[in-house]
This record gives C-alpha cells, sequence and structure tokens, in this order.
C-alpha cells in the first residue's frame, strides 16, 4: 500500500504539527549551510519552515502524496532529498522514540477507515485547507469544520 504510506508522509509534510523542533545548543563553534554558530548558541529548527520551502517541494502548498513515490510507484527510500527533509518527528540522536509506534499506528487507523467509511465535508460546505492559518501554539491546528462519516456498503 505505498500510495497510503505516501499519503501519511505528505501529511506529515503538509500539516506540520509542531512547527519546531526542540532547541538545542552549539556544543562547539560551527558553519552550517554558510551560518556561523557560536558555541553555546541556542538552535531552533523551523520544521514548518522546511516542509514549505518552495525550493525543496516546489508547490508546498498543494497536498501531493505523489512526491514520495518513485516512478515505479514505490515509497521513495530513507536517502531519497525529500525522505531527507521530512523532519516531522525531529532527526539523530533525539529522534521522537515514539515515531514508529506513531507512524505504525496512523498507518493501521488510517487504512482500517478508509476501508470501512467514506469521509465528506457537511452537506454543501468544502474544507479549505491553507497550512498559513493554522492556529499557532505549541502544536499548531487547523480551523474546526465538522465531516461526515458514512458507512461503505459491503
Amino acid at each position: 500500500m505505498p500510495y497510503t504510506e505516501a499519503t501519511i508522509l505528505e501529511a506529515h509534510r503538509f500539516l506540520t504539527v509542531v512547527p519546531f523542533n526542540i532547541p538545542h545548543i552549539a556544543v562547539r563553534n560551527s558553519t552550517i549551510g554558510g551560518y556561523n554558530i557560536k558555541k553555546g548558541s541556542q538552535i531552533w529548527l523551523n520544521i514548518w519552515g522546511l516542509h514549505h520551502d518552495e525550493t525543496i517541494w516546489g508547490d508546498p502548498e498543494n497536498f501531493r502524496p505523489e512526491r514520495f513515490l518513485d516512478d515505479n510507484d514505490r515509497v521513495l527510500t530513507a536517502e531519497h532529498r525529500f525522505r531527507k527533509c521530512l523532519l516531522p518527528f525531529g532527526t539523530g540522536r533525539r529522534v521522537c522514540v515514539g515515531k514508529n509506534l506513531a507512524n505504525n499506528r496512523l498507518f493501521l487507523f488510517l487504512c482500517s477507515m478508509l476501508q470501512r467509511f467514506e469521509f465528506n465535508p457537511e452537506d454543501g460546505k468544502t474544507v479549505e485547507w491553507d497550512s498559513k492559518q493554522m492556529r499557532f501554539g505549541l502544536a499548531l491546528s487547523h480551523k474546526p469544520y465538522k465531516m461526515r462519516f458514512t458507512p461503505r456498503n459491503k
């Protein structure tokens, strides 16, 4: 089910629930991307900015799961540039310990819901997703909307 996995990856990128990673402290003077970072400086990774960078994604405001599929419709490998730029759980030694559990549960939940229900906005309405209009806080959230879950015929 590569398209489902690609959809989850794109949702992580597009929605970016946690806009900033936890702060880190530089342990030595460093240069990253041409910027000099002094020892002791706080470093805050802007995950939302990374996930919505036009130089990486081209059209970051469009939800396109296909961007995470190769020419043979397989999910891109972890070495692909897009996968390296997707950091909803952080990266490195301090990557979220719940990453695998969260992704596995999300995959199972999404698949089971899609098998059982059709999802539609409430009658006569549409849901407009604009990531720039999300409510800012420790976690980003979308403005409230109503959905209709209709059981699928078996």
